[in-house]
């Protein structure tokens, strides 16, 4: 149930990497539920069952969207996960053969929370791969969305679609998965049930690679920073926290003159929460070393 934000594309131009093209940003629930509050909490447990036989599921991935705060069910079809952050999450359920289950819920400090979730087992379809031009762009997203650029898709074979009303949809069993050696993760991709072109939805699990040794630790945190650094996710936490000239970042209206960042944020009804509103055209600009910014907004709504 979403009952608190909505899905907004962006247009964004950069004269870094980018230069004369216009790329699409999709800012999905996760992004800003990764912007809550991180005060840690207890625990959030449960027990999944099959919603027609009422059995409990063993082997489900249950986690929370774009972080790397997971757990797999027991034969009891329970599962805990330990430390969530406060704030809205964006939790979801997948295992082979049912329908992937994706919720919003609100988590405070303070409390623990005990659900009980259900499966629907999932029709067979029939699939055929991507064509050459999906998987191309596929992987453009892949690199775009994430600001890196190599990373290794360790299951391309797998990646199927199927034809439904005049819709290419993402059919596979498994998740897409790939490795940024580079950051150490390993990132898990589930968009089976989208079509091809809302890619940017589907939820996605973090997992840390295990670290050979101490100095590839330390290249791995300065390399995550980085990525950061410069970041959609980074210069709306500025925003709120009112520190875009200290990160680094300026804001000019469409024809050049300074905006003042605190005429856009405003209180939210939610206790902790602030709301972001741009009703004309902004440039955001970031400059860092050489790196060179500019992201035109139309409108957001943020609660954090």
């Amino acid at each position: 149930m979403r009952h608190v934000l909505q899905v907004i594309q962006y247009p964004i131009k950069t004269n870094h990497v980018l230069k004369k093209r216009m790329a699409w940003l999709v800012f999905r629930l996760a992004l800003f539920f990764s912007l809550a509050s991180t005060t840690l909490i207890g625990q959030v447990t449960g027990v999944i069952t099959d919603s027609k036989t009422g059995k409990p599921l063993a082997d489900v991935e249950v986690f929370l969207n774009r972080t790397t705060i997971g757990s797999v069910s027991d034969e009891q079809g329970k599962f805990q996960l330990e430390s969530p952050p406060t704030g809205f999450v964006d939790v979801v359920l997948y295992k082979k053969g049912y329908a992937m289950y994706r919720s919003s819920m609100k988590l405070q400090s303070g409390k623990a929370y005990d659900v009980k979730l259900a499966l629907t087992k999932e029709k067979p379809k029939k699939s055929k791969p991507l064509t050459a031009q999906e998987l191309t762009e596929l992987k453009n997203k892949l690199s775009g969305e994430n600001g890196f650029s190599k990373y290794t898709l360790l299951n391309e074979a797998e990646i199927t679609v199927s034809d439904e009303n005049g819709k290419r949809i993402f059919s596979m069993p498994a998740p897409i998965m790939i490795q940024v050696e580079s950051l150490g993760y390993e990132i898990e991709y589930f968009p089976s049930g989208l079509p091809v072109s809302d890619f940017a939805q589907a939820p996605v699990r973090y997992e840390y690679l295990q670290s050979p040794d101490v100095q590839t630790s330390i290249d791995w945190e300065k390399n995550r920073k980085n990525v950061f650094l410069g970041s959609e996710r980074h210069w709306l936490m500025a925003l709120v926290g009112h520190q875009l000239q200290a990160e680094g970042y300026s804001i000019k209206d469409e024809n050049g003159n300074p905006v003042d960042e605190k005429s856009m944020v405003a209180t939210s009804p939610l206790v902790g929460y602030s709301s972001i509103s741009l009703t004309q055209p902004h440039v955001i600009q970031y400059t860092q070393g050489m790196l060179s910014k500019q992201v035109g907004y139309r409108q957001a709504n943020l609660f954090r």
